[in-house]
């Protein structure tokens, strides 16, 4: 397992981890304490004392661990907690039968001590919860050494001249993780390379660099007229590139997004969607799908990826295909969505009630992190007269939203008490319509948003400071996007994967070309299908005939064409909001927006005069509807639906987008 050891352990798990060892005993000795006083006093009927309390302090550390399991918040039939339960009760059941009937019990007493169910009840959760299998076998070993103590005991006989002491066996179950972590942190494993079997270099073309602000939505970059100075340096940057103020994701989350962005297709066509329809699993990109760094890689380019989005930007869903280094790791998580039952939950929530702990959900790489690795992969993979494709993403704008300060609290806004939990059980009530969000809730979450934006900034100005010392910023392609937005309570709903508003579509795009020095705006609609021909146009290579991006170079010729998008509805949606249609299909023309949904259901907005869609117009405006609806007519006609529906799901995927926050 070493071998594939891949995560990323930073310094809050570190911090978190020592403060839970230190609490552990502390906690476990002050209830077994009390509970040994409490029921050992009245329960005298071992013929000592010492026999009784120890009963009783391991009768009180089951109790406590009933208690918390019963405490922690989690879905109705959820199974790991009925598991949880089901091995509470057997354990409070063993626990007290030494202190109910200490004579025929008396041959249980070694197994059921202090020292064994406290390893094991630390052991086991984290065992279940991991979805790392290192961590899995740490947190194994260390429930196996406390078995292994207590069958020591047993086994070696009573007499404690022979049998092996017990604090002897815990000292090792506690040093145990420090000498694993210390074995796997030595021996990481790097990110994965390809062998570089390409075409000569391609001399003077130029270098690409598209970076992903994944989940940031236009309207909130002040260089898209925000009132928060959000992107400072990305307005420094539109003194000398070109600013393309109206363009549109093609559906509403990170997979279909990026397969746009890297084929040119729309996601009927790439077949990178949700499994339609209300589906719990997505499908991944086919092999015959060609991409952008396909064909950079094919004309002479080394192509490199860094990323912070390990749920989708993997091999195994096709976006990294054509790349030949891909840096795909992931922080090694404080708190693990499936780990409901144990210490960390419950230290973590009394602690939020007087500290600010919201670093404690980090999920992915944070923007630092990237920049720095993309840095690290341009020194390593540096070629004289060999042009470069880096393409980097970040998710720092992406929920839990947990920017590092001093981001955080950049914007006014913060509340230091709020966690992921809460914002889970904001985008249920909201979602399902039970309340709408509440202004101090979207103060919080915009603020931490906003400050996410602003650390990616500055991380994107860092990234550029680095081409400009190597002398590469004048011969590369500089490419700043979005994958989709992100809602706070507009129309009811917070989050992505929810609708085809714009608040989820409409994304920023900035491109520098190489020399460019005087700086453009382009305000004719355009569609991150666009990205992949515009970028080849600019190298000097042709795009495929067969895609349905054009290069946003010549705009003028853009002016007339219909933009689309699509979506459709996941389990969970489907869950908060019943009514949700299955899918949903949008276009853009001529100002307006016409959005279709399955069932019929029509909403047309004249997004000049109405940009936050509040004023439906399908039944206003008949000579306009009917015109924006024979464009996606024909726009449908052209392109005709091409995903392959898999035959099954696979419960390890599910699992690992539940623990990543995809699936609630």
């Amino acid at each position: 397992m070493l071998a594939h050891y891949r995560e990323v352990v930073k310094p809050t798990l570190w911090r978190f981890t020592t403060l839970l060892w230190l609490l552990y005993p502390v906690l476990g000795a002050f209830v077994g304490a009390s509970a040994g006083l409490l029921l050992g006093a009245l329960l005298r009927r071992h013929g000592g004392h010492s026999t009784g309390y120890r009963q009783a302090a391991a009768f009180g550390l089951v109790a406590a661990y009933l208690a918390a399991t019963l405490w922690t918040p989690a879905p109705p039939g959820d199974l790991r907690r009925l598991v949880a339960l089901g091995v509470g009760v057997a354990l409070l059941a063993a626990s007290s039968a030494p202190l109910l009937w200490p004579r025929r019990a008396g041959w249980i007493q070694p197994v059921i001590g202090p020292w064994p169910l406290s390893l094991l009840l630390l052991g086991a959760p984290l065992a279940a919860g991991y979805e790392s299998w290192n961590w899995k076998i740490a947190a194994a070993v260390l429930a196996s050494v406390g078995v292994a103590a207590a069958a020591g005991d047993r086994l070696l006989g009573a007499d404690e001249s022979r049998a092996v002491p017990i604090r002897h066996l815990a000292g090792l179950a506690l040093a145990m993780p420090a000498v694993l972590g210390a074995i796997l942190l030595a021996v990481p494993d790097p990110p994965q390379a390809r062998p570089d079997t390409q075409a000569p270099p391609a001399g003077g073309r130029p270098n690409v660099v598209v970076a992903v602000m994944d989940t940031v939505r236009a309207d909130h970059l002040s260089l898209y007229g925000y009132s928060r100075d959000t992107t400072p340096w990305l307005r420094t940057l539109a003194g000398e590139a070109t600013v393309y103020r109206r363009v549109f994701a093609p559906s509403n989350f990170t997979l279909p997004g990026h397969a746009s962005l890297f084929t040119g297709l729309y996601p009927r066509a790439h077949g990178a969607i949700l499994y339609p329809p209300r589906a719990a699993l997505t499908l991944p990109l086919e092999a015959d799908r060609e991409t952008l760094a396909e064909i950079l890689n094919r004309n002479g380019y080394r192509t490199l990826a860094v990323v912070a989005n390990t749920a989708f930007l993997r091999r195994d869903y096709g976006l990294m295909q054509g790349f030949q280094f891909l840096d795909a790791r992931e922080p090694v998580q404080c708190l693990p969505l499936a780990v409901r039952y144990g210490l960390r939950p419950a230290v973590r929530e009394l602690l939020a009630l007087a500290w600010d702990t919201q670093r404690l959900d980090e999920r992915f790489r944070d923007a630092a992190a990237i920049t720095t690795a993309g840095i690290e992969a341009l020194e390593k993979a540096g070629e004289a007269g060999r042009p470069f494709f880096l393409f980097l993403n970040y998710m720092d704008a992406h929920e839990p939203y947990v920017p590092p300060a001093p981001y955080d609290r950049l914007f006014p806004g913060k509340n230091p008490r709020k966690t992921y939990q809460d914002y889970v059980k904001l985008v249920e009530d909201v979602v399902s319509e039970k309340r709408p969000i509440r202004t101090a809730e979207r103060e919080h979450f915009v603020s931490q948003y906003d400050g996410a934006i602003a650390y990616i900034d500055a991380e994107l100005r860092r990234l550029a400071g680095y081409l400009k010392q190597r002398g590469l910023w004048d011969k590369t392609i500089f490419v700043v996007t979005s994958d989709h937005g992100e809602t706070f309570g507009e129309h009811n709903f917070v989050g992505h994967t929810q609708s085809l508003y714009q608040p989820e579509l409409s994304v920023p795009l900035i491109i520098r070309y190489p020399g460019q020095t005087a700086p453009e705006a382009v305000d004719v609609p355009a569609s991150l299908v666009d990205v992949m021909p515009t970028i080849l146009t600019a190298t000097g290579l042709r795009a495929p005939a067969e895609i349905h991006g054009r290069s946003l170079l010549a705009p003028e010729a853009l002016a007339d064409r219909p933009v689309f998008a699509e979506a459709y509805t996941d389990n969970d949606l489907a869950r908060l909001r019943p009514r949700h249609p299955d899918s949903q299909l949008a276009v853009f023309h001529a100002g307006l927006k016409l959005i279709v949904s399955a069932g019929g259901g029509e909403e047309l907005y004249d997004l000049e005069r109405d940009p936050e869609e509040r004023r439906n117009l399908a039944s206003a405006d008949g000579a306009a509807l009917q015109a924006v609806r024979r464009r996606l007519d024909e726009l449908l006609e052209r392109v005709p639906f091409q995903a392959k529906l898999p035959k099954s799901v696979d419960p390890k995927e599910l699992e690992r987008l539940r623990n990543l926050g995809y699936i609630r």
